[in-house]
C-alpha cells in the first residue's frame, strides 16, 4: 500500500511543463533565499482603470447551516463543461492579458513596464507554500515584461483551478480516475467557486454598482460572463537611479473585485469584499454536516492548513484589490457519492488585513520576492515550481 500511495503522490509532482534538453537553468529561488530578503514598500501609484459591476452580496447565504442548508446550483454548470469543446469558457477560466482589451491598451499607452495579474502575482508571491508543479510564462519585448499562465494546455493548467488537500499531512487525494482524483476535485472546486461567486449576489439592479466602464470581456450583451469588477492598479517597484544605473519600474496589474456589502466605511466609500469556497469531498475527512454547526472556526483553520497556498493565493489577490473583507463559503455535495450536486452548510468573514496578520502574510516580503524575480528576467522565459518531494522552490528556465 505504501508503495501504491508513494507513486501516486510521485505522479503529482510531476513537472507541469517538459523540460527541454536545451534550456538552460538560469537562477534557482528557494524558500530559504527568499526568507532573507528584506522588505520593500511599492508605492500605489493609481487605479488606471475601473471596469465591470459589482453586485451587493446576498446575505440570505449566511444563514446557511449544516440542519438548514442552501443549494447551490453547480449541476447546471457541470452539464455545460461536459458539453463545451471550449474548456475556456466551459469552466470560465480567467483571460490572459494577451485576450484583455483593456490591458492591451494600457501596455500600447506606455502606462507601466511590467503587466500582469493578481492570480499569477499572487502565484510569485506564495510559491513557497505549494507542493505541485506549475509553470508561468515570462516574456521581454520591448522593454516590457509580461509575466502570465501559458495559453496552452489551459485545462491542464493547476493555476486555471484550485487545488484541493494539496498541503494537507494525512488526506491528499489520489492521483486516478475517480470522482475524488486530484485532478477531478481541482474542476469541480473551480465550477463550485464559479457558482459561488455569481450566486452569492444579490441579482436587484438597485443595489448594483457600475464601474466605469463595461466589463472588458462581455463582448455581446448575451455573453455569459461572471459578473464582477477589474480594477488595473499601477505601482511603481523601484525608483530610478542614475548612480546604480537603475531605472524607475512600475507593474500594472489586473485586480478582481467580487462584490461589495452595501455598507459605507468611514471614508464614505463603498465597502468591498471578495468571496470564495472551501468545498468539502469526503467525510472520511471531514464531516461538516455534524461539526460545522457547532466548530465553524476550527473547520475553517483546517481548510487553511490543508490547502494553504490556495489560501494565501486568495488572501494575496484580496491585498492587492484591497477589498475590505473576505468572505468564505463552506460548500459540501449534497451525496458524497455526486460531484455534481451541492449545498451551502456555512459561511464566515474575516477583514482582509487582520486576516493577513493571522496568516504571518507580511506584502513587504511578497512584494521583494517578486521583485528579485523580475530583476533576473532576461529574455523569454519559464518559470517553474519544483515538483520535488519536500522542496518547496521555484526553478527558473531560459528558452
Amino acid at each position: 500500500m505504501t508503495n501504491v500511495v508513494k507513486q501516486l503522490r510521485c505522479n503529482l509532482r510531476d513537472n507541469s511543463i517538459d523540460v527541454r534538453p536545451e534550456w538552460m537553468l538560469i537562477k534557482e529561488f528557494t524558500k530559504q533565499l527568499f526568507d532573507r530578503l528584506p522588505t520593500v514598500k511599492p508605492v500605489n501609484l493609481d487605479n488606471l482603470k475601473e471596469c465591470g459591476e459589482l453586485f451587493k452580496y446576498d446575505y440570505s447565504w449566511d444563514k446557511a447551516t449544516a440542519k438548514k442548508p442552501k443549494a447551490l446550483n453547480t449541476h447546471e454548470l457541470f452539464e455545460r463543461a461536459a458539453k463545451s469543446e471550449n474548456k475556456e469558457e466551459a469552466y470560465e477560466l480567467e483571460p490572459t492579458i494577451y485576450d484583455d482589451p483593456v490591458m492591451i491598451e494600457l501596455i500600447e499607452q506606455n502606462k507601466a513596464d511590467i503587466f500582469s495579474t493578481d492570480s499569477i502575482i499572487a502565484a510569485i508571491m506564495c510559491s513557497t507554500s505549494s507542493n505541485y508543479s506549475w509553470d508561468i510564462e515570462i516574456r521581454k519585448f520591448d522593454n516590457k515584461i509580461f509575466i502570465d499562465k501559458r495559453a496552452d494546455e489551459l485545462d491542464q493548467n493547476i493555476l486555471n483551478f484550485n487545488t484541493v488537500c494539496e498541503t494537507s499531512l494525512d488526506h491528499q487525494p489520489y492521483d486516478d480516475a475517480s470522482i475524488n482524483g486530484i485532478k477531478q476535485l481541482m474542476v469541480e472546486s473551480k465550477i463550485v467557486s464559479n457558482a459561488w461567486i455569481q450566486q452569492c449576489q444579490n441579482p436587484d439592479v438597485l443595489t448594483k454598482i457600475d464601474l466605469d466602464e463595461e466589463n472588458p470581456f462581455r463582448e455581446d450583451p448575451e455573453q455569459r460572463v461572471t459578473p464582477q469588477g477589474y480594477i488595473y492598479k499601477i505601482w511603481k517597484l523601484q525608483d530610478a537611479n542614475e548612480q546604480e544605473g537603475t531605472k524607475e519600474k512600475r507593474i500594472c496589474i489586473r485586480c478582481k473585485v467580487h462584490t461589495h456589502t452595501g455598507k459605507l466605511k468611514e471614508n464614505g466609500e463603498k465597502e468591498l469584499m471578495n468571496v470564495y469556497s472551501f468545498n468539502e469531498h469526503s467525510i472520511e475527512r471531514t464531516n461538516w454536516r455534524s461539526q460545522i454547526d457547532s466548530s465553524l472556526i476550527a473547520c475553517l483553520n483546517r481548510e487553511i492548513a490543508d490547502n494553504s497556498f490556495k489560501a494565501k493565493r486568495w488572501l494575496i489577490e484580496s491585498l492587492l484589490s484591497e477589498v475590505d473583507l473576505i468572505k468564505f463559503g463552506f460548500v459540501t455535495r449534497k451525496n458524497m457519492n455526486d460531484a455534481s450536486k451541492h449545498i451551502v452548510v456555512g459561511t464566515h468573514t474575516v477583514k482582509t488585513n487582520m486576516w493577513a496578520k493571522e496568516m504571518g502574510v507580511v506584502m513587504e516580503k511578497k512584494w521583494n520576492i517578486l521583485r528579485h524575480v523580475i530583476e533576473h528576467i532576461e529574455n523569454h522565459e519559464v518559470i517553474k515550481e519544483s515538483p520535488e518531494e519536500g522542496k518547496e522552490n521555484g526553478d527558473r528556465n531560459g528558452q
